[in-house]
């Protein structure tokens, strides 16, 4: 009988992963933060991170990238949206892999191979639309099994990008104070935000449209259509 249990537990973990991962965790660089997560972001799960503009979302995010480059590993960042804002990554370091798709329903895509590669221990899925649930399961699979963290940024007031998969949220606040508030599983616990954290905004969105090449072609036509 003991077997079967154990088997049937074995597929539960699989379909839903454990809300608590057990393996260790990334520093978030603040340190009540570290406390209130139980050390700090799960190397080996998703951690969903939401705010609004210039709450300090994507500053966490990148601090968090600083800290895992300096311990010597790589880092993936998709950005979906195409609005993070270049100069604030360059800096970070040579093992920073940044992937802009096309359209932003090819990042789940994106996620999914890194985290089959093996290679990152931390990847960045920025933008992207609410994840169905057999994708965000097979998403927390790759990412415990690969011993990887995913973070995940979401807008504020949107449901849960990532469902049914046990995942920590995340919620960054400016107003009335720069606050975040972590919600996994438990009461809500609300961490105070210092404001050194240097918030930057990013770049507008822009609808997809052609490169400089595609609007050099443009600009020739034209100018042929008039000698013409």
């Amino acid at each position: 009988m003991r077997p079967a249990i154990a088997a049937l537990r074995a597929r539960l973990d699989a379909i839903a992963p454990p809300a608590q991962p057990t393996g260790p965790a990334w520093s978030s660089g603040l340190p009540a933060l570290d406390t209130a997560l139980g050390g700090g972001i799960a190397r080996d799960g998703i951690t969903e991170l939401v705010g609004g503009r210039a709450a300090g979302r994507t500053t966490l995010a990148r601090r968090l990238a600083a800290q895992v480059l300096q311990a010597g590993h790589w880092v993936a960042i998709i950005d979906a949206t195409r609005t993070l804002a270049p100069q604030d990554w360059a800096g970070l370091g040579a093992r920073l892999v940044v992937i802009r798709p096309h359209e932003g329903s090819r990042a789940a895509w994106c996620a999914d191979r890194l985290l089959r590669s093996g290679v990152f221990a931390l990847v960045v899925l920025d933008g992207v639309p609410v994840l169905p649930r057999p994708v965000s399961v097979r998403l927390a699979q790759l990412a415990r099994d690969r011993e990887t963290a995913l973070l995940v940024l979401g807008a504020p007031g949107s449901p849960p990008v990532v469902t049914g998969s046990g995942s920590v949220r995340l919620h960054v606040t400016a107003v009335p104070s720069a606050a975040i508030t972590v919600e996994k599983g438990g009461p809500p616990v609300r961490v105070a935000m210092p404001r050194v954290l240097a918030i930057r905004p990013r770049l507008s969105i822009r609808p997809s449209g052609a490169d400089r090449r595609g609007a050099a072609a443009t600009t020739s036509a034209r100018t042929s259509r008039r000698r013409g």
